[in-house]
């Protein structure tokens, strides 16, 4: 049972000894399978089977999803319907890559005239490089024309690590913390924000990072009581502002992709767990199958292994599934004796730590008694950020989390306001 307070929960920290290694280089092994998404349909898609492909080629142009870039010189040898736990289902091209160490290598594909100075020429590069954020797998251009859109005055790069295990975020700042903050900085002209912040779960965790010490007056400490964004973002709405939220490593990969010219096709990945040997951060190429992170870091057999996060993280069988840019991390756990959920006992631990101040109690029992008749059952549903912090500390073992989900589509359907 988590340690809860007032609107959220304290999560014992695992990661010390991970964050004093450096991040490690993963060099795939052998076939990659690439998530396409929104090219179900041929027509947005640049490739077929058997194409050739080089380093950086787009391989799709779809309209409501980032295009995604080849990894590596290769060949295409198949597509390939897959369901995956993050993504749902979804097209992928089964990329063979070059056996040679040294190949071509394209560049990011831009239309001519395009001024990466400019608010229009940053969104253009971001799409382009189809940079998805990692903290919830939108594509970064969406994000920042949403943000431009509703007006947003503050903009944070986000390193907040505050769940057991995962510190990948974090890695990656350590490693280029100019980096990251630079790219911020494109992210805020983009879309308009007057202000950029660095938002940290921990500044002590932080105290060996010279930048940081040089820069105290970017960062913003969030705290580690999860789900710590909900609680800056409050707090900063209280002083008046109006704060949005991107990831660290959608932030370096837009630096990247405007100074150097190169896509996102890699992403930090914490594979931990009480099942692994040898945890680490590991920089891996999207595409990579699953099994080969675990066996780099020596996973015990007979593990559950969850991908995405720690809290919010999906179950997993088939290890040939590929990472992909929100896959924040690979947990292995022991398998366990079967969880028995029991009746609620109206403790009231799901509403102190929701963030949102809805109670996940009286939504589930509202469920058990047959639905819903009138909005007032569904009070504050549609505010669930999905955090899962009340399944995490229902004693009954209740999956609250759901119930309010499904309070919440039940409200959208209805039309109540």
């Amino acid at each position: 049972m988590f340690p809860f307070f007032s609107r959220g929960l304290r999560m014992e920290q695992k990661k010390r000894k991970l964050l004093m290694e450096p991040v490690r280089e993963l060099l795939p092994q052998g076939q990659l399978l690439l998530p396409l998404p929104g090219a179900v349909h041929a027509g947005a898609r640049l490739v077929k089977e058997g194409s050739t492909v080089t380093k950086y080629e787009p391989l799709t142009c779809p309209q409501t999803h980032a295009p995604v870039n080849s990894p590596v010189n290769g060949t295409i040898r198949e597509l390939r319907s897959i369901t995956h736990p993050l993504l749902g289902e979804t097209v992928c091209a089964v990329l063979e890559p070059e056996t040679a160490k040294k190949g071509r290598a394209g560049k990011l594909h831009l239309e001519e005239g395009v001024d990466t100075s400019a608010p229009e020429g940053i969104l253009a590069v971001a799409q382009a490089a189809g940079i998805v954020d990692e903290y919830d797998g939108v594509p970064l251009y969406h994000k920042l024309k949403r943000f431009h859109r509703f007006g947003r005055d503050l903009l944070c790069g986000v390193i907040l690590d505050e769940e057991t295990y995962v510190c990948g975020s974090e890695a990656a700042f350590r490693e280029a913390p100019e980096e990251l903050a630079a790219g911020l900085e494109l992210a805020a002209k983009a879309c308009g924000a007057e202000e950029w912040r660095i938002a940290v779960a921990s500044l002590k965790r932080l105290q060996g990072v010279d930048w940081v010490r040089e820069h105290r007056e970017k960062m913003e400490e969030a705290g580690l009581v999860y789900p710590s964004w909900a609680m800056l973002e409050k707090r900063l709405r209280a002083a008046g502002k109006t704060p949005e939220r991107i990831g660290a490593q959608a932030c370096i990969a837009l630096y990247r992709a405007v100074k150097k010219g190169t896509p996102q096709v890699k992403t930090v990945v914490t594979v931990a767990g009480e099942q692994v040997k040898q945890p680490a951060n590991l920089r891996v190429v999207i595409g990579t199958p699953l099994r080969e992170l675990l066996d780099e870091c020596g996973c015990l057999p007979e593990s559950r292994i969850f991908v995405g996060s720690p809290m919010t993280g999906k179950l997993v069988e088939d290890l040939e599934l590929p990472v992909t840019a929100d896959t924040r991390c690979v947990i292995a756990s022991p398998h366990t004796r079967e969880i028995h959920t029991y009746a609620c006992i109206g403790c009231g631990r799901c509403a102190a730590v929701c963030p949102e101040k809805i109670l996940p109690w009286y939504l589930y029992e509202n469920l058990q008694r047959g639905g819903y008749t009138d909005p007032e059952q569904l009070l504050r549903a549609q505010n669930c950020r999905g955090c899962n912090s009340c399944s995490a500390v229902c004693p009954s073992g209740i999956s609250l989390g759901k119930a309010v989900r499904a309070a919440a589509e039940v409200r959208e359907r209805s039309g109540w306001e």
